[in-house]
């Protein structure tokens, strides 16, 4: 049988599967039956069916306390995104745990969420609870509220780690570090911002204008703050934690590059008023002689 320029106003433009799958049907349908130049608006020109896998991207950790973000994709059996609904009721994502697997990581939510329209690249938080070094597992599904059945799942694992940058340990969570705080180093806590410095929050710190911001060497995820000669600091940036004033260079700015040396304003002064001074004399002797 031979099925051609037949047209779809979804998808399957010359069949469309309504059920799942079975290997004895697809066998039969790939030999009787050949599809040529035949079309469909949305996904699957040829031929179609129902959302049978999930395509999951996610990160292999996450911080505990933290959500995983996972994108999903639902592809029909023949490999087709779901370019859009192919019936007009909505679909589901559950996530469901793997007791035999996991040990102490605990999935949070099950209900990951309803969506009203084509899921493609679809990101959404899982949320999960345990402690560091705990590998999760979880299984992530595509049903709809009409049915019970699961179209789709695939199963995907990941790490919990320790707190990252920006982030501090409390009650057994990460949380990201709030203003006036900062956490530059993994698994640390959140730090009280220095006198003489700004923090934005997360790992942003940097120096204000007459502070030089330096890392204890005895303990890196601590600053310290300390007083510039004026005029030689001019302060940090978001992206820059310590700024020079032209022509200054190294800790505390205290330095000139190299063809240049620091002046002394008194000394400078001074010497100014002891040459008008001097030339004020060479005049006064000049005219009287």
């Amino acid at each position: 049988v031979v099925l051609e320029e037949n047209s779809a106003r979804l998808s399957g433009g010359a069949y469309f599967l309504e059920d799942s799958c079975k290997s004895d049907v697809l066998d039969f349908i790939s030999q009787c039956l050949t599809t040529v130049g035949n079309k469909a608006k949305c996904y699957g020109a040829e031929k179609a069916s129902i959302p049978t896998q999930l395509l999951v991207k996610h990160q292999n950790t996450t911080m505990r306390g933290q959500n995983l973000r996972v994108t999903i994709t639902p592809l029909d059996h023949f490999g087709h995104t779901i370019a859009c609904q192919y019936r007009a009721f909505d679909y589901q994502i559950v996530a469901a745990p793997m007791p035999s697997k996991n040990m102490s990581c605990l999935l949070l939510d099950r209900d990951l969420g309803t969506f009203r329209r084509a899921m493609t690249n679809v990101t959404i938080p899982v949320a999960v609870s345990g402690k560091p070094g705990d590998e999760c597992w979880i299984s992530i599904q595509l049903t709809t509220p009409l049915s019970s059945d699961i179209l789709a799942s695939t199963d995907i694992n990941f790490l919990l780690v320790k707190c990252g940058i920006g982030y501090g340990a409390f009650d057994n969570e990460c949380h990201s570090c709030p203003p006036k705080s900062y956490n530059v180093y993994p698994d640390e806590i959140c730090r009280s911002c220095p006198t003489g410095a700004s923090c934005d929050g997360g790992s942003g710190i940097y120096a204000q204008k007459g502070f030089y911001l330096v890392q204890r060497a005895d303990n890196p995820a601590v600053y310290d703050s300390y007083k510039c000669e004026p005029g030689a600091c001019i302060g940090g940036t978001p992206q820059q934690i310590n700024q020079c004033a032209l022509n200054r260079d190294n800790v505390l700015c205290a330095t000139c590059p190299k063809s240049y040396t620091i002046i002394n304003p008194e000394g400078l002064i001074a010497a100014l008023l002891l040459g008008v001074l001097f030339m004020a004399l060479y005049l006064h002797v000049s005219v009287m002689g």
